[in-house]
């Protein structure tokens, strides 16, 4: 009888403590893993053979056989009056088989499957293997045993003859001349679907060998988008440091380290003052598409590792920034659009429909974003004139604030600064009323105490010549027109040393700015929160590779 202990003393039988059903699941056995467990004996005997090197496979083929890609197959042949030019041509390919059929004992058909091509949508080939087809000195046995080896997910590499099946369709084949030859078997049958949210999360290799690597490519698509409309500016690419004794730039805490000899160090929380040092340092247009990490909060739109573009032009306003960031999203929405039409129904309809409208609803206003001005615009909602408030004053600017607002937007013992209340009223007021669409809408002229690396704004000083980009409520660009006198620059950080939500001092990149640093314009873009958009994705670990940070740990 099967036991299994449920106590120290507890030896009552296991079908009477599961029950029936359960003792069944419990023990079932899964009889596609005993499938492989032959095939995997016979593979750990023989390790070269089944995993062999692409160079000795290579060598054996020279002369003898033209490489071709599955892509390059079925573009190539898509005219079937190739067949008369190309027919005799011997054709080696690699891939990965997606079905396999019998047709008796003589015949075989496989689907090969190419590693996509960048291409939303793996390319597809039929191979045939015909006995008949094959080198007389081979036998029916050897036939047999050297197909039904093989295995769905199996990687091979085959060589063959282009040509059409036998039946009604004529469908585009490769008719093999030898029985395909392993590149790497696989040892453990993939399930056979994987829709649970948390398997996903817990197993992105299987993920995308079952739903596809569509996310992979269009996340890609969107970063070569953004490099190609910088580079056709004029900008050039720049790395800046990710470890310093300093990681400034941003109102975040930072991940500390230190190296073997005990000098602390910090990932950067933002790419911003070292780019900052390269235009004074002489250079006109440069931009980082930079990883940075915030030892913050997980949540739908934020992960402590995250991808953002920074750029930065020497003699550009606000108005030149608004300019270029309508022209970047132009471009890449255009190029995603052009992709999608290129490869037809082979995109998701969501994504394609989110793309179209944001698409639409920019055509329809001339590409141009939608501006709402902070203070005018929170002072009507407010019924104050904030511009008669000292802003520097926490208790100043929560007189205006009606009881159950206050009451809703802070805790009764929570420390205010001037930058946490306006960035809570902000978000109360103005984000949620005026940004909650998705035509892309921009909040410009942010009081100062919110922005203590931007330019004033000469009309009023209160204010700086900042703007962020908002679509549906969530905050896709921050852009303003950087402070470069560096006695207001000091003059800002010290009077934001007194609030805990306050950026560190860099003093050294105030020193720098002694040398003359040209009046310049930058913007920052979170990059994975615009493929969200894009892709039409609610969380961020739907557009990482591996998802969030707590995905990562558990792969």
């Amino acid at each position: 009888m099967l036991w299994r202990t449920a106590g120290a003393t507890s030896k009552a039988p296991v079908c009477r403590l599961l029950g029936k059903w359960k003792f069944a699941r419990y023990y079932a056995v899964d009889t596609r893993k005993l499938e492989y467990a032959g095939r995997n004996e016979q593979i750990e005997k023989d390790l070269d053979y089944y995993y062999p090197s692409m160079s000795v496979l290579r060598g054996n083929h020279q002369g003898k056989a033209q490489s071709i890609t599955v892509e390059q197959f079925n573009a190539q042949f898509q005219d079937r009056e190739e067949f008369d030019r190309y027919g005799s041509v011997l054709y080696t390919m690699n891939g990965r088989i997606k079905n396999i059929r019998f047709s008796g004992k003589k015949i075989c058909f496989i689907d090969l499957q190419a590693n996509n091509d960048n291409r939303l949508r793996p390319s597809a080939v039929q191979l045939i293997v015909n006995f008949n087809a094959l080198d007389p000195k081979l036998t029916v046995e050897d036939y047999v045993a050297g197909t039904t080896f093989l295995r769905k997910n199996d990687y091979i590499q085959v060589q063959g003859f282009a040509g059409v099946s036998s039946s009604s369709t004529h469908q585009l084949s490769l008719r093999c001349t030898k029985i395909p030859s392993i590149l790497s078997p696989v040892k453990l049958p993939l399930p056979s679907k994987l829709v649970s949210t948390s398997k996903i999360h817990k197993n992105r290799v299987i993920d995308y060998q079952l739903n596809g690597t569509q996310i992979l490519i269009l996340r890609s698509q969107v970063i070569k988008s953004i490099r190609e409309f910088l580079y056709s500016q004029g900008f050039l690419e720049v790395e800046t440091p990710i470890l310093s004794s300093k990681s400034s730039g941003a109102n975040a805490t930072p991940f500390v380290t230190k190296t073997k000899d005990n000098v602390p160090l910090e990932l950067r929380v933002a790419p911003e003052l070292w780019l900052k040092r390269l235009t004074i340092s002489g250079l006109n247009k440069i931009f980082e598409i930079a990883k940075v990490f915030r030892n913050e909060g997980i949540d739908a739109v934020h992960n402590s590792e995250f991808t953002m573009l920074e750029f930065y032009q020497t003699y550009a306003s606000m108005d030149d920034l608004i300019t270029m960031s309508e022209n970047l999203f132009k471009s890449v929405l255009l190029d995603l659009q052009k992709l999608i039409k290129e490869q037809g129904n082979e995109i998701n309809d969501q994504i394609s429909s989110n793309i179209d409208t944001l698409v639409f609803n920019l055509q329809e206003s001339n590409w141009k974003f939608k501006r709402i001005e902070f203070l005018p615009t929170l002072s009507n909602e407010l019924h104050t004139d904030l511009n008669k408030i000292d802003l520097d004053e926490p208790s100043e600017i929560l007189k205006a604030i009606p009881e159950d607002v206050k009451h809703h937007l802070f805790s009764q013992n929570e420390a205010l600064s001037p930058h946490r209340v306006l960035d809570k009223l902000c978000s109360h007021y103005i984000e949620q009323k005026y940004c909650n669409t998705p035509h892309p809408t921009l909040i410009y002229h942010h009081p100062l105490p919110l922005s203590p690396l931007a330019k004033r704004n000469p009309l009023n000083p209160r204010t700086v010549k900042r703007f962020e980009l908002f679509i549906n409520s969530k905050e896709y660009v921050n852009a303003y027109e950087e402070e470069n006198c560096p006695h207001l620059q000091m003059e800002n950080f010290v009077n934001q040393q007194n609030h805990k939500d306050s950026s560190t001092i860099d003093f050294q990149y105030v020193e720098s700015m002694k040398y003359g640093m040209p009046p310049t314009g930058g913007l920052g873009l979170g990059i994975d929160r615009l493929c969200m958009l894009l892709l039409g994705k609610p969380r961020i670990e739907d557009v990482l590779p591996f998802g969030t940070i707590d995905d990562v740990n558990t792969q």
